[in-house]
């Protein structure tokens, strides 16, 4: 057998930022982008993202991993008012 454990590290500094549309009408769809930067501003590839919308609009594709710069695009589509 072998030992394993786990430990928590506390990351500060690093961002996450969504651009795009701040409004769509019902049934309209808009282009997302979603960055993970880390402390230096770079952006972090490989990261999993997961987008819910707080209204239960449609979200194409909700859990996207980064590229390699640390973006993810998405589409919502309005679907609840609100």
């Amino acid at each position: 057998g072998g030992v394993s454990g786990s430990v928590v590290i506390a990351v500060t500094g690093s961002t996450v930022a969504v651009s795009g549309p701040t409004a769509l009408a019902s049934g309209q769809s808009g282009a997302y982008i979603v960055s993970v930067k880390d402390s230096k501003g770079l952006g972090v590839p490989g990261t999993l993202v997961t987008v819910t919308s707080a209204n239960g609009n449609t979200i194409a594709s909700p859990s996207l991993t980064t590229d390699g710069t640390g973006n993810v695009n998405l589409t919502v589509t309005a679907t609840v008012a609100g």
